[in-house]
């Protein structure tokens, strides 16, 4: 392996190691994430990024959040009414929370 691929895979290796789970167990589902960085990222041996030297010109890769459909995730939406459930009922205590008078768990 000449210098060139060695310094490369050290690149590779650090980005999966700053993307992957503290387990390192998900290090393939990462793999396009870190060639996507790889190729997107100024390298200086060549001036630009690897994706324009290869394509004549850099992705564009914002988000217009107007052009994205609305997703419905109907877990969030439960979690939310039972967060404001909670914060509408003021001092409502937990069924294992100890009253502070009596000293007897509340039902």
């Amino acid at each position: 392996m000449d210098g060139r691929t060695e310094r490369q895979n050290q690149t590779v290796e650090h980005y999966l190691r700053c993307y992957c789970s503290y387990r390192q167990n998900d290090r393939v589902s990462k793999l396009l994430l870190a060639e996507f960085t790889y190729n997107n990222s100024h390298h200086s041996t060549i001036g630009t990024t690897p994706f324009r030297a290869l394509y004549g010109y850099d992705l564009d890769i914002r988000i217009n959040p107007g052009r994205l459909p609305p997703v419905e995730v109907p877990e969030a939406k439960l979690r939310i009414e039972r967060m404001k459930d909670l914060g509408s009922d003021g001092e409502k205590q937990s069924p294992h929370k100890k009253s502070s008078t009596t000293g007897t768990t509340a039902p």
